[in-house]
């Protein structure tokens, strides 16, 4: 391995491990607009708090985690909830709980594809574009001289080049493609996905956290499984809408980005909106004490649940999965077709996201002509070929053929969300029937059936029902393997929907 990359490698490593920048506001008041919310102000100062009562804090719709007073309401509604939970043999509420950096613009959770979902994404190109202009503004020179690095017994890039690239949007430079399709929308219940550990390596800074009671997830008969760290079901075929009564929570810096967007400012007004600051996790969970909730992973920091405790959350789970049809912690991952989900072989099989390389790649021999020479598919994946093609281009019209090339796509993904949506409203109750009795058809055949005994012609169908954008094609796909599989689909929605639970 070459010094370049091995020293890109490290580096890479090191920045994955950052702290988080600390916010450069002062610690005692903030002062902006927000949506209903005309002046922030975070109190300072140490104090101790006791009652017998669950205590908010949010009533002016912001949080700072790191105020005295809010941890030390945190801790007494743990404590209260905690003797509640003792007091009933077991926990009575639960809020599903999901970040994503893609906001629900209809308040509905869709399947993430190229047509519901766009997402940022880096690549060589984006990591050498990002630490050229650090050691520009370091006034150190740029290019493939490793001479510019300063080195120490591990290799690691000279402190200064590592400060400027925390200082760094972490957007920038990075690429606007459709997400990888996913047949099934994942949450955690009553726990921050950054608590959940198994899954720390899964980014939890995202713009957004949607946190809402469970009632229209265990009511859509599309769910599968559930446990804290990861409930899922199938949004292929029709969306899970969020109600009305779920709290979206932002965190302050990222808020105030969002204001600059009037019609995201509009539709954040549909909801309760809670501005945050520090902790994401910690916020989450004080918001779950405020609503009665006791969350399954308080952090250390705060209270450590003895074994009595831990028992009352994993039975109570359980419970709720059995009284509404649903496995109990059933990982989605399917690896070499032994355990997990079946649904998980076949969103591998889907390849619509690789294709956005290609078009960003022509999007700059078009844009940029003169340096069609240093353009070919290797700068996204090494990085001498991506410092090259960084010189010549030069960082400032590289940044401008990314922006432009992001505005672009967002514009095309606007329509085809658009248009996807329109079709998904053609899923009559008729058809939403069917289409829940062969998702049970299916999970059935999977647990009945060895997976490699089905016919190519049934995987090709259970590919269509669940990968086509299409409502018609994936009716077609659903009344032929119930036929072929001998189920009739009943025309009394009642009955069908009954068949659905019993298959």
């Amino acid at each position: 391995m070459s010094i370049v990359k091995n020293i890109q490698k490290l580096f890479e490593e090191k920045i994955r491990k950052r702290e988080k920048l600390k916010l450069s506001l002062d610690n005692k008041s903030s002062e902006y607009v927000t949506v209903g919310i005309k002046n922030l102000n975070f109190p300072s100062g140490e104090v101790s708090f006791e009652s017998d009562d669950i205590t908010t804090f949010t009533d002016c719709e912001v949080l700072d985690t790191t105020d005295p007073l809010n941890i030390a309401k945190y801790k007494n509604n743990l404590k209260l909830l905690v003797e509640f939970a003792r007091q009933d043999g077991r926990i009575n509420k639960f809020a599903l709980i999901r970040n994503d950096d893609f906001f629900p613009s209809d308040w509905k959770w869709y399947v993430s594809c190229s047509d519901t979902a766009m997402e940022l994404e880096g690549s060589i190109l984006t990591y050498e574009l990002r630490r050229c202009i650090a050691m520009q503004n370091t006034g150190m020179p740029t290019g493939l001289d490793v001479d510019n690095f300063i080195f120490n017994d591990l290799l690691i890039p000279d402190e200064k080049i590592k400060e400027q690239l925390d200082l760094l949007d972490k957007s920038l430079g990075r690429i606007l493609r459709p997400t990888h399709f996913r047949s099934t929308k994942h949450f955690t219940v009553n726990t921050p996905l950054s608590y959940t550990g198994e899954y720390n390596f899964v980014d939890s800074d995202r713009t957004f956290t949607v946190i809402d009671d469970m009632t229209n997830f265990l009511n859509s008969k599309y769910g599968y499984s559930a446990s804290y760290r990861d409930a899922y079901l199938d949004v292929t075929h029709e969306p899970l809408a969020i109600s009305e009564n779920a709290i979206v929570l932002i965190e302050e810096e990222k808020y105030k980005r969002l204001l600059e967007n009037e019609e995201m400012v509009r539709e954040l007004g549909d909801r309760k909106v809670i501005v945050y600051r520090g902790d994401s996790a910690v916020a989450i969970n004080m918001i779950l004490t405020e609503k009665g909730i006791l969350p399954s992973r308080p952090g250390n920091r705060y209270t450590v649940y003895d074994d009595d405790v831990l028992k009352l959350l994993e039975s109570s789970m359980q419970e709720l999965c059995a009284s509404n049809n649903l496995t109990y912690n059933q990982g989605h991952g399917n690896l070499d077709g032994k355990g997990g989900h079946f649904t998980d072989n076949y969103d591998s099989l889907n390849h619509e996201h690789e294709c956005y390389k290609d078009e960003f790649l022509n999007f700059l021999k078009s844009r940029l002509p003169d340096c069609r020479d240093v353009l070919s598919p290797i700068i996204f994946k090494d990085s001498v070929a991506a410092i090259k093609a960084i010189e010549v281009i030069g960082t400032d019209r590289l940044l401008s053929a990314i922006d432009e090339y992001n505005k672009t796509v967002t514009a095309q993904f606007k329509k085809q969300y658009k248009s996807y949506k329109e079709n998904r409203m053609t899923v009559t109750p008729e058809i939403s029937s069917i289409f829940k009795t062969t998702v049970r058809a299916i999970d059935l055949y999977y647990q009945e059936n060895d997976g490699s005994l089905i016919s190519e012609s049934d995987k090709n169908l259970i590919q269509m029902f669940y990968h086509s954008r299409n409502v018609e094609n994936q009716l077609l796909a659903a009344t032929t393997l119930c036929q072929k599989w001998g189920i009739t689909l009943l025309p009394n929605l009642q009955e069908s929907d009954q068949k659905a639970k019993n298959i």
